[in-house]
């Protein structure tokens, strides 16, 4: 039987998915504890061969298979009628660009509009059978269902699927950001206040642990090395006061030690490796900016502690790392970038509870 995703029924099973239900849940869940014996290699994020996301290559963009028309003059504007009672969205739209204007209360210094981790425009074709539930995960491949699929079935057999289902959070449960500071894997001491902040990266790693199981890819439970803080990456001096770090014996900042696993917290921490490269080191095609926290403030000097990762960074980075590398149209992955601003969600419920649930 084909393998599909199988979350909360309109969220996932329909392929309906917004991101920020997703980080949301899944970030909700790491917090229950459970020992887990998941091995790990100390390979970079992108070692894995990747499982192929699309017929041709090309994520999530598979060519729809038509289908006959329910009658001779079918209205074009009408919404197909599933059995399982799937109502597909009334719209999902581009993400708009933030406005220029004041920075939020809370935010100050936190740069609006970030040109170094630009949004890419999703394709409109893309995004309406996002809409319409047949964007699916189906044996470890992104593909589109057919016009007659009923998004909440099993492809093959028809069978409706189930209204909820229990994630494994054995693994998950013990997603857990490196503390501001103590001694490294390497026993290096250090000091680093923004390591309190990378709830954003620990999300997203909880997210992609999931789809590493499903496709292979990419490598939470191995990634390891050292992650320094991207400062002279953004094009900034090094805060000052700053971060405290080892250094090489040449006087190069080396940063801190993570692998898939330790005890160093004195109980067993997951991901810590992946949550670092998530934090400092990932970068999506065209990208300027490295790692989804943002280390530059709106006066283009340094910022530390980073405030934290925007949901549309979050989700430009989940789309680019279930792609893989060199997958054309890896925008067009599974996330679709919606926020409070997006006027999709003066009809759809989903977003609307999701801004709710993110306060």
């Amino acid at each position: 039987m084909p393998s599909r995703i199988s979350y909360p029924r309109v969220l996932a099973a329909s392929s309906a998915l917004l991101l920020v239900v997703v980080v949301a849940v899944a970030w909700s869940i790491s917090g229950l504890a459970a020992d887990s014996g998941v091995g790990s290699s100390p390979t970079s994020s992108r070692s894995l061969a990747a499982v192929a996301v699309g017929s041709t290559g090309d994520p999530a963009t598979a060519p729809a298979v038509s289908s006959p028309s329910p009658s001779p003059t079918p209205d074009p504007t009408a919404v197909p009628t599933y059995a399982s009672g799937f109502q597909p969205l009334d719209l999902v739209a581009p993400d708009p660009a933030p406005l220029p204007g004041p920075t939020p209360p809370g935010l100050s210094g936190f740069p609006r509009i970030d040109p170094t981790r630009p949004t890419p425009v999703q394709s409109p074709d893309w995004l309406a059978l996002k809409a319409g539930g047949r964007v699916a995960l189906v044996d470890g491949r992104i593909v589109a269902l057919p016009a007659t699929a009923d998004p909440l079935t099993e492809s093959a057999s028809g069978t409706l699927l189930p209204a909820a289902y229990t994630l494994d959070v054995a693994w998950t449960g013990r997603i857990v950001e490196p503390p501001g500071y103590g001694a490294d894997e390497k026993g290096n001491r250090y000091s680093d206040l923004t390591y309190w902040n990378l709830c954003g990266p620990a999300a997203a790693t909880v997210v992609l642990y999931y789809w590493q199981q499903l496709v292979g890819h990419p490598n939470v439970t191995g990634t390891a090395g050292y992650f320094l803080d991207p400062y002279t990456a953004a094009g900034v001096a090094w805060p000052s006061p700053g971060p405290t770090v080892a250094v090489s014996s040449g006087g190069a900042r080396l940063g801190t030690y993570w692998s898939g696993r330790d005890t160093l917290s004195g109980y067993v921490a997951n991901g810590r490796g992946f949550v670092m490269y998530m934090a400092m080191n990932v970068q999506p095609p065209g990208w300027l900016a490295t790692g989804v926290d943002v280390f530059t403030s709106s006066d283009g000097g340094p910022m530390y502690p980073t405030r934290g990762a925007s949901p549309r960074g979050i989700a430009v980075a989940l789309n680019s790392e279930i792609a893989g590398p060199n997958a054309a149209s890896w925008a067009d992955t599974w996330y679709v970038y919606v926020t409070k601003g997006d006027p999709t969600l003066a009809t759809d419920q989903i977003g609307r509870a999701s801004c709710r649930e993110r306060g």
